[in-house]
C-alpha cells in the first residue's frame, strides 16, 4: 500500500510512504530503500512503513545512475567504454567493440552512426547520452527490467500512471494484460469491474529487491521493515559471495534452496518464522511464491542437525536422476517442494525403487538409486513425524522405539540378503524385491504383508518391525521402504559415495 500526505520523521518531512501490504509492495519497499540509500536521498522507516519523497522516485537521471552501479555487467555501453579506454585492443576486443557499437539494438539508436576510428567521439556521445542509453539497455535486458515487468510500461508513460495508482493495468510480469483485447473474462463472473489491479511507479524499483541470480529471489518476511531489509541484504551478499567463490574455483554456484533451506540454524535471519519466498526466473513469465511455514522450518533445522557430520543428505540432494533422454528429476527441488507443502515423499521413493528394477531388467549400466533413496527415507521420516507422529511432542522413549524398529528393518534386509547370498540365489531375491515394489506401487497393503511373510518364512529371518506395520501401515510405511531399499545388492554400485550397505540413522 502507498499513501500520500505529510509525514514527519526525526524532524524531516516526507510526502509519501509505502507499507508492505503484499509481496509487491514489500519488494518495492526494499528496492526503494536500496536506491535511496545508494543515491544519498533522504528516507526513514519504522515498523510500519518506509517514508520518502515523490520527486526522488521519479528522477530518471538518478534511477539511471543507480542502474549503472548495480547492473554494470549487463550494460553494453559500459562494456564499450572499458574497451575504448584501453591503450591497445586485441583483434578479439576490436571485434567485440564493433559488435557492441553496430549490432546491439539498444546501442544503435544512439551510437549506430559513429565509428571506432574516432573513439573519443564515441566516448563523448556515451557520456552525453548516458541516461537514455542506460535506461534503454536496462529496459530491454533479459536479466534486467524485462525479466520482471512489461518494458512498454517502464517508468510510466503518462503522469497519472507515474503519480497515482491505475486500476486497469499493472506493469509486473504475470499481472500485466493486453488492454487492447477483451478483458471482461479476467474478472470474477466475467465482470471487468470485479478485477482488482494496482500499478504504481514504485513498482519499477521491484527488480532492485531481487537477487541477481538467474532464478531471482526475494524474501517477503515482513514482520518488521528492519528485518525485511536486513534479511534480503544478507541473502544478496551471501549469494554474490558464493557465486564469486564458485567462479574463482571453477565450480557451480550453490543453489539458493541449499543456502536458504538446508543451512538453517535456529534463529536464522532468513527463516525465523513464517515467510514467503518469491521467485522470478528467466524461463517463466510469472512470479512463483513459496510459503514457508514453521513446521517446514523445523524440518529443515532437523535436517541440518542430523546431517551435520557426514553430509549424506546434502550429497543426495545434489543428484539429478535421469528418467528420459533429456528429462531429469531434480532431487533438491522435489524435496524442497515436499517439505514446504508438508507432503510425503512416498511417490518419489517408490518411483526410484521401481526405476532401479527396470534398469536391472533392461540390463543397462546405471548406478543404483539406493543411496538417494536411503536419504529420501530419512527426510520422509521427519515429514511423517510432523504430520502423523506427534512432531516435537513425541516422548524420548517412543522416539527411541521407532528408531530401533527402523534400524531393525535395515538389519532384517541385510540378514535376508546374507541368506540368499549364501545359498547363491540372489536372482530369487530380486524376484521378491520386484514383487514388493509392485505391491508398493499399487499401494496394495495386503499384498505387501503376504510378500513380507513369505520372505521371512523362506529366509528364516524374523521381522520385528512388522508389528508397527500391522498397527498402522500408512504411518509406518517408511519401514517397508527402508527394508525394500536395503534388499538391493549395493555392492554393484561403482561410486563409493553411493554405497548404502550401512544404514544411516539420526
Amino acid at each position: 500500500m502507498i499513501q500520500e500526505g505529510e509525514f514527519i520523521k526525526k524532524g524531516i518531512p516526507y510526502d509519501r510512504k509505502i507499507l508492505p501490504s503484499d509481496w509487491r509492495f514489500s519488494a518495492a519497499l526494499v528496492g526503494l530503500e536500496r536506491y535511496l540509500k545508494k543515491m544519498g536521498r533522504p528516507y526513514a522507516y519504522d515498523r510500519e512503513a518506509l517514508y520518502y519523497n515523490y520527486e526522488d522516485v521519479t528522477d530518471d537521471r538518478a534511477y539511471a545512475q543507480y542502474v549503472e552501479k548495480r547492473y554494470e555487467d549487463i550494460l553494453d555501453h559500459r562494456k564499450l567504454e572499458k574497451l575504448l579506454t584501453k591503450e591497445d585492443l586485441s583483434q578479439e576486443e576490436k571485434k567485440e567493440a564493433q559488435s557492441l557499437l553496430k549490432t546491439k539494438s539498444g546501442m544503435k539508436k544512439y551510437l549506430g552512426q559513429l565509428s571506432l576510428e574516432n573513439p573519443d567521439q564515441v566516448l563523448e556521445t556515451i557520456e552525453d547520452k548516458r541516461t537514455p542509453l542506460t535506461l534503454n539497455l536496462f529496459k530491454f535486458s533479459q536479466s534486467g527490467y524485462r525479466k520482471f515487468a512489461n518494458e512498454s510500461l517502464f517508468l510510466g508513460s503518462k503522469e497519472d500512471l507515474r503519480r497515482n495508482s491505475r486500476e486497469d493495468i499493472c506493469r509486473l510480469r504475470g499481472y500485466s494484460e493486453d488492454m487492447g483485447r477483451k478483458t471482461n473474462s479476467l474478472g470474477f463472473a466475467f465482470k471487468k469491474r470485479a478485477r482488482e489491479v494496482q500499478d504504481w511507479v514504485e513498482f519499477d524499483f521491484i527488480p532492485f529487491a531481487f537477487t541477481r541470480s538467474r532464478e531471482a529471489i526475494f524474501l517477503n518476511n515482513n514482520a518488521s521493515i528492519e528485518n525485511l531489509i536486513k534479511s534480503n541484504r544478507l541473502l544478496d551478499l551471501e549469494l554474490e559471495a558464493q557465486a564469486q567463490e564458485a567462479k574463482e574455483q571453477n565450480k557451480t554456484a550453490q543453489d539458493f534452496r541449499s543456502l536458504i533451506f538446508y543451512q538453517v540454524q535456529e534463529g536464522s535471519i532468513f527463516l525465523n518464522y513464517d515467510v514467503e519466498v518469491i521467485l522470478k526466473s528467466m524461463e517463466r513469465d510469472f512470479y512463483e511464491s513459496l510459503f514457508v511455514r514453521q513446521e517446514a522450518v523445523r524440518i529443515f533445522e532437523d535436517l541440518g542437525r542430523i546431517d551435520r557430520d557426514k553430509g549424506y543428505i546434502k550429497l543426495a540432494l545434489k543428484r539429478r536422476i535421469r528418467i528420459r533422454d533429456n528429462d531429469y528429476i531434480n532431487i533438491m527441488e522435489e524435496v524442497t517442494q515436499a517439505i514446504l507443502g508438508l507432503c510425503v515423499l512416498d511417490p518419489l521413493i517408490v518411483y526410484l525403487l521401481r526405476d532401479d528394477m527396470e534398469e536391472k531388467k533392461g540390463d543397462q549400466k546405471k548406478a543404483s538409486n539406493g543411496f538417494v533413496i536411503s536419504q529420501l527415507i530419512r527426510i520422509n521420516r521427519l515429514i511423517y513425524n510432523y504430520l502423523y507422529q506427534e512432531g516435537e511432542a513425541m516422548t524420548p522413549s517412543k522416539k527411541s522405539y521407532y528408531t530401533r524398529q527402523f534400524i531393525n528393518a535395515g538389519a532384517s534386509a541385510e540378514a535376508v540378503k546374507a541368506v540368499f547370498r549364501k545359498r547363491g540365489t540372489l536372482h530369487k531375491l530380486d524376484s521378491y524385491r520386484a514383487k514388493l515394489i509392485g505391491a508398493l506401487s499399487a499401494r496394495d497393503t495386503r499384498r505387501v504383508y503376504d510378500i513380507m511373510l513369505q520372505l521371512s518364512s523362506y529366509a528364516q529371518v524374523p521381522f520385528e518391525f512388522m508389528d508397527l506395520l500391522y498397527e498402522d501401515f500408512d504411518q509406518h510405511s517408511n519401514l517397508v521402504y527402508q527394508f525394500t531399499n536395503q534388499l538391493n545388492d549395493f555392492r554393484k554400485v561403482e561410486n563409493p559415495e553411493e554405497n548404502t550397505k550401512e544404514a544411516h540413522h539420526e
